[in-house]
């Protein structure tokens, strides 16, 4: 993976700045103070977040303006594009998104995925390390770096032992978490406290209900004392009140009073409801006068009209034919306005027969009134209806679920892919390599032992040890064809020359044999990338590590098969829910 742009929105002295960054090596000089330092604790920043105050102040704040964070763009070694965007105004993570090449955004947990778990120490000392880094040892003490120096060291690649103590923790994390609440043995373990909780709970609660139910009590008598004084003030502000608002009033009485005593004595025989009985009087008056009025108005308007009356005789014969015509008039009229509401509603129902039409998806009237109405037709098609439903929402998890596996067989695949044939050829020479060394080993002590021992010794060239081999193999042949066992004779002939080629070749050997024996032994040590003169257990450290090479490439190879196999009943289970949704709306 490596960094394809940089781009910083505001940070330090940076506003709207960006860094494209081609193929190889890119090299930035700048002079002192021009701002690579800032750079790299952008760069540290939009990948692991922001550095926490310093003496109260932000730390590299946007003096340039602009939101203070940025973007990376990575490509992968898939070539694929990934985008890390970070924003804060303080220290910590702040809002961070991470852009997968198909659109879909995650967060942190997509990050780490995406780093493979390079923490900030390792790539703050191994991949983006500064004047600090390079002026002290003590940061390589940091568990992620050191973990992924040993593995560096014990043959593993880029496989951190801290990696795998993390996929450890992971399994343990699946049942357990020191602050979680949802795996299965957090769960037993709040379940504990609660009980416990509760049994504490329900020992205090009779020592609480009492000092309550003694409370209620003092209580209730304090609240019995305080209504009887409420009441008492209650009824002493009343009598205050009734006092003030009489004050005005008996003033008044006594002006009233001695005006009274200083009047005439006579009016005293006077009734107290005279003003009323005359103004009662005097109002009658009124209105008969009124009433009269308009009688003699309309006596006079009923002379007069009388004066100029002109009976017509013949009109006055057809009374009953214009009773008649003006009852029939009256029941034309009321027929019309009936019509003219019978038109408006039939207007009405006309449009709303048309909405209903073509809601029902270019259907006729004809065609609406034809269709089966009937309570098992109605069945059959909520029935199908249902169906459908189903099948769809059936088409929609099969599709979720095909998705959801697509996209873990390709993060799977990229996490730990299978290696390349080339990886597979490198690995069976090495492997190839270690098995020759065990035989040149073998040999070499061989040759040391029969040059310490001095006994004598038998040379043959290759090509006599190999006549004598075939010469054994026919005479075997020749024996076994005596006894009537042809194939066990060539047979026990075949081992007695082959036991003859490896005593020619073990037996004899001199100083140019065994050069040539630690010549091969050097040649194959190369191959492995060990030094020329390894020992044996560093020798059994490689043959260990490709061990677990293979092991892991095994595991990878079981587990990109699970994935394809889900990934392909998945796609299958898609396909039956699809062709059933088609099935149901031809039945619909």
């Amino acid at each position: 993976m490596r960094i394809e742009r940089i781009e910083l929105d505001g940070f330090g002295r940076f506003h709207d700045a960006a860094w494209p960054l081609e193929d190889g090596m890119t090299v930035l000089i700048g002079a002192n103070e021009a701002g690579k330092t800032t750079l790299l604790n952008g760069l540290r920043a939009l990948i692991f977040g922001f550095e926490p105050t310093r003496d109260g102040r932000t730390w590299y704040p946007a003096f340039a303006g602009g939101r203070r964070g940025g973007r990376l763009v990575l490509r992968t070694a898939g070539d694929e594009r990934w985008t890390i965007e970070r924003h804060g105004d303080k220290g910590g993570a702040g809002s961070l998104a991470v852009r997968a090449p198909n659109g879909n955004q995650g967060g942190q947990e997509t990050l780490d995925r995406l780093m493979r778990g390079a923490d900030r120490d390792l790539f703050n000392n191994i991949f983006a390390f500064g004047l600090g880094e390079l002026q002290t040892l003590a940061s390589l003490n940091a568990d992620g770096v050191r973990g992924r120096i040993y593995g560096a060291g014990s043959g593993l690649g880029g496989t951190s032992a801290v990696d795998l103590e993390r996929r450890l923790r992971q399994q343990l994390d699946a049942t357990f978490l020191p602050r979680g609440s949802q795996k299965p043995l957090n769960a037993l373990l709040a379940r504990i406290d609660d009980l416990r909780r509760e049994i504490a709970d329900l020992a205090r609660q009779p020592e609480e209900h009492e000092a309550a139910h003694q409370e209620r009590e003092g209580l209730r008598t304090r609240v019995e004392a305080l209504r009887t004084d409420i009441r008492a003030r209650r009824e002493l502000a009343a009598r205050y009140g009734r006092l003030r608002a009489a004050g005005p009033i008996a003033a008044e009485l006594t002006v009233l009073q001695a005006e009274l005593d200083a009047g005439d004595a006579a009016l005293d025989a006077v009734p107290e409801d005279v003003v009323a009985v005359l103004d009662r009087r005097l109002g009658e008056l009124a209105e008969a006068r009124a009433t009269l009025a308009a009688l003699d108005e309309q006596v006079a308007e009923a002379r007069a009209s009388r004066e100029d009356l002109a009976i017509d005789e013949r009109l006055l014969g057809m009374a009953g034919e214009v009773d008649a015509v003006v009852e029939e008039r009256v029941t034309r009229a009321a027929a019309t306005a009936q019509r003219h509401d019978l038109d408006a509603a039939e207007a009405r129902s006309a449009v709303a027969v048309a909405e209903q039409l073509a809601r029902a998806g270019g259907w006729t009237e004809e065609r609406l009134l034809a269709l089966d109405d009937s309570i098992p037709a109605l069945e059959a098609t909520r029935a199908h209806e249902r169906d459908l439903h189903s099948t769809r929402t059936a088409v929609v998890e099969a599709e979720q679920r095909r998705r959801s596996a697509a996209d873990e067989l390709e993060l799977r695949e990229r996490e730990g892919g299978l290696e390349s044939e080339a990886d597979d050829a490198g690995l069976e020479e090495r492997t190839d390599a270690l098995r020759r060394l065990d035989a040149i080993r073998i040999r070499i002590a061989a040759a040391e032992a029969v040059a310490a021992g001095g006994g004598p010794t038998l040379r043959l060239s290759p090509r006599v040890a190999m006549v004598a081999a075939v010469g054994f193999a026919v005479l075997g042949a020749v024996a076994g064809s005596l006894v009537s066992a042809p194939l066990p004779g060539l047979f026990v002939g075949a081992l007695a020359g082959g036991l003859v080629v490896l005593l020619t070749r073990g037996t004899g050997a001199d100083g140019s044999d065994l050069a040539g024996f630690h010549v091969e032994r050097r040649a194959l040590l190369g191959v492995l990338g060990l030094d020329p003169h390894a020992s044996d257990a560093e020798i059994q450290a490689e043959r260990e590590a490709l061990a677990g090479v293979r092991a892991r490439r095994q595991v990878a190879q079981e587990l990109h098969s699970s994935l394809e196999a889900r990934r392909v009943e998945v796609e299958r289970r898609t396909r039956d829910a699809v062709a059933a949704e088609a099935r149901c709306a031809e039945a619909g």
